[in-house]
């Protein structure tokens, strides 16, 4: 049985609006049930449905910051701990 892995990474340095643009786009595709993600160096389509994981990870230390958004799902269904994430 073959599998097609597909991967897509895009980094830049963008203002705040931007980020607060494109995670816009990502929440409407989300809503969607459909991702598409394109740059110079290729693209993806994506499909999330059903019960995604999400997960953040922060990091601040020395004027040097980090915020990682994940989400992650399965085309088959699984169960998934709920926790409540507050966030202001």
């Amino acid at each position: 049985m073959t599998t097609d892995n597909k991967k897509f990474h895009h980094s830049s340095l963008q203002d705040a609006d931007s980020i607060v643009e494109l995670l816009g786009a990502i929440t409407e595709g989300i809503n969607k049930g459909k991702l598409q993600l394109s740059d110079d160096s290729g693209d993806i389509q994506l499909r999330p449905r059903g019960l995604l994981e999400f997960s953040v990870d922060v990091e601040e230390d020395s004027g040097s910051n980090s915020l990682n958004v994940r989400l992650r799902w399965s085309d088959a269904a699984r169960r998934i701990d709920r926790k409540t994430l507050n966030i202001r």
